[in-house]
């Protein structure tokens, strides 16, 4: 016959995973339902819309940036970029997204003075992802941008360019309207 005090290590092991149980499931429900909660309202003002807008663009030392988000949304005094994407939402948002997002951040920052945007990439299932826009994301984007300056750099330097001497490729540059170096 067991004896009540051999089965106090496994009521109080027991014990403990049916606490560590319910606190994962209470988590787990708490973060789905914020999840569920925290897509943003979007018929709002619309800002910026891409078919009906020129590209935004600044200058970033010897470079021109310049893009065009799909839209810019304000919503109750939140302002969002918007990107509609098709296909399935991924698990996992890939890291380019974050880099675009980053990007588009800087542009309305210099552009539209909005230093509060919220990213959000949405997928034809339905299914919504948000981007943080954060000092270290726009730091990284920018850092990115300096390195493709130092190689073009590089690359000029060494007689290496960039061939522009095609008036078709010319034509079909985004950044047409404001490149100084036009094929007509």
């Amino acid at each position: 016959m067991i004896s009540i005090s051999a089965l106090a290590p496994f009521a109080i092991i027991s014990s403990l995973l049916l606490v560590i149980l319910v606190l994962s499931a209470d988590i787990y429900y708490r973060h789905k339902k914020a999840n569920r909660d925290s897509v943003p309202d979007l018929n709002g003002e619309e800002l910026y819309k891409k078919a009906d807008s020129p590209p935004l663009y600044f200058i970033h030392g010897p470079a021109v940036l310049f893009g065009k988000p799909e839209s810019v949304i304000k919503s109750k005094n939140r302002y969002f970029v918007v990107e509609s994407k098709k296909g399935p939402g991924p698990r996992v948002l890939p890291p380019w997204y974050e880099n675009l997002f980053g990007f588009y951040f800087i542009l309305i920052e210099k552009t539209m003075d909005i230093h509060d945007a919220h990213g959000v990439v949405k997928f034809e299932d339905g299914k919504v992802m948000h981007i943080k826009n954060t000092h270290m994301l726009r730091r990284r984007v920018l850092h990115a941008v300096d390195e493709i300056v130092t190689c073009r750099q590089h690359a000029a330097y060494n007689n290496l360019s960039r061939n522009h001497t095609s008036s078709t490729r010319c034509r079909q540059c985004r950044a047409r309207g404001i490149c100084d170096s036009v094929i007509e």
